[in-house]
Formats: C-alpha cells, sequence, structure tokens
C-alpha cells in the first residue's frame, strides 16, 4: 500500500473493514454475522487456522475484485449483443424464458440461484457471452514446483507456462464459426460438442486457483 496500485482503494477499504470488525462491541458483530468478514473470522476460529486482519482483509478484496469489472464488463457486452437487430429474436425468447419463472420463485425482483441454473436460454445467452467476450481475455500464467510432463512435453519446476481464454474461445475445431455470437451452439449442439466445448471453455481458468467469479 506504500504506491498506488490495481485497486488500492478496495484494498485500504477491506482493511479498515476488517480492523473495525475487530474492534467492534458483540452487539455490532452479531449483526455483522452474515458478513463475509464475520464468515471469514468465525471459520478461522472454528477450524483453527491462523489468519491475521490482513490474510482475512485479501480475502474479502479477492471477492470484491471478482465480482466488480468482470460482471460489469459482462453485463456490459450481455446487453450489448442482445441490443443488436439480428438478435431481436434472442432478446425475446430470453424474456418469455423470464416470464416464465414461477410466481413462488421469485424473490422480489431477483431469482435463486437454483432457479437461475435451470433457465437453459438465459444460461446459453451467458455462456456464450463469456465465450466470446472473456472479461479476462489475456494469458493466465501458471507454475509448478516439480516437473510434469504434459501431453508429451516435459515441463521443468519452476517453469511459467499460459493459456489465454481469448485464443481457447476461438479454437475452430471446436466452436464453429468462432468469431459469433451464437448461443445456439450451446442448445442444439450434440452432446459430445458441448461436451468437448465445455472442456475448452475457459472464462474463469479451473483447478485451484480458478476465479471465485464463478460462484
Amino acid at each position: 500500500m506504500a504506491k498506488p496500485v490495481t485497486y488500492s482503494g478496495i484494498r485500504a477499504h477491506t482493511l479498515q473493514a476488517m480492523q473495525a470488525y475487530r474492534d467492534a462491541d458483540q452487539a455490532s458483530r452479531i449483526k455483522a454475522q452474515r458478513f463475509v468478514i464475520a464468515e471469514l473470522c468465525e471459520a478461522a476460529r472454528k477450524h483453527e487456522i491462523p489468519m491475521d486482519d490482513l490474510d482475512v482483509a485479501s480475502e474479502c478484496a479477492d471477492h470484491l475484485f471478482a465480482g466488480i469489472d468482470t460482471t460489469s464488463d459482462t453485463l456490459m457486452f450481455f446487453i450489448w449483443s442482445l441490443s443488436l437487430s439480428h438478435n431481436a429474436l434472442v432478446q425475446q425468447r430470453l424474456i418469455e424464458e423470464c416470464q416464465s419463472i414461477p410466481e413462488q420463485d421469485l424473490l422480489g425482483a431477483t431469482v435463486s440461484l437454483k432457479t437461475a441454473d435451470g433457465m437453459p436460454y438465459f444460461n446459453a445467452v451467458v455462456k456464450e457471452t463469456l465465450r466470446l467476450y472473456a472479461p479476462l481475455p489475456a494469458s493466465e500464467p501458471r507454475s509448478s514446483p516439480v516437473g510434469t510432463v504434459i501431453d508429451g512435453y516435459s515441463i521443468p519446476q519452476r517453469t511459467v507456462c499460459s493459456m489465454a481464454p481469448y485464443s481457447l474461445h476461438r479454437n475452430e475445431s471446436v466452436f464453429s464459426e468462432p468469431l459469433k455470437w451464437k448461443l445456439e451452439r450451446w442448445l442444439c449442439g450434440r452432446k459430445e460438442e458441448v461436451a468437448e466445448m465445455g472442456r475448452w471453455f475457459w472464462a474463469f481458468s479451473s483447478g485451484a486457483r480458478m476465479c471465485i467469479g464463478l460462484q
């Protein structure tokens, strides 16, 4: 924090919030028990995980980083794609799917995650938007502390390797007409084709270091 860095304001905010929670009285802590900071502190205490203020603040900052620019960028491309004249029927069908949600599944102006997961057309629109306009399209580096072999290639320990969602999502042998926004590929493709596209879909990375924004 000695120098201005990307999102330094968010980092400062989460650290101050953590310190305020730490110094709060019991009544205030009870009111905040459903907040991320309280959940992290309780989990650390329950499982005897050593986490200091900076550890908790860093975890909170990760949650904010994963849900600000990436989400807003995706929503921008989502709305822009639907607004194009040749996608008018897509927009109409999406509206119809949303209007078909049973009233008992509505939570005010929103729906539960379970309900959203059960909306195939909506999910196809989101997935195709993330495929063509991944919010983090550039290379995502990884390294291993030990040497390994991947697809016949020997990778020495601590060698930095990377893949880019931008490139993976434009593989013509997997995604037909990869430069076109075509949500039908996720709805009308053969089961094995959709499964293969899923293996190449990397908008959230994968493995232990994948983006928590997936949740």
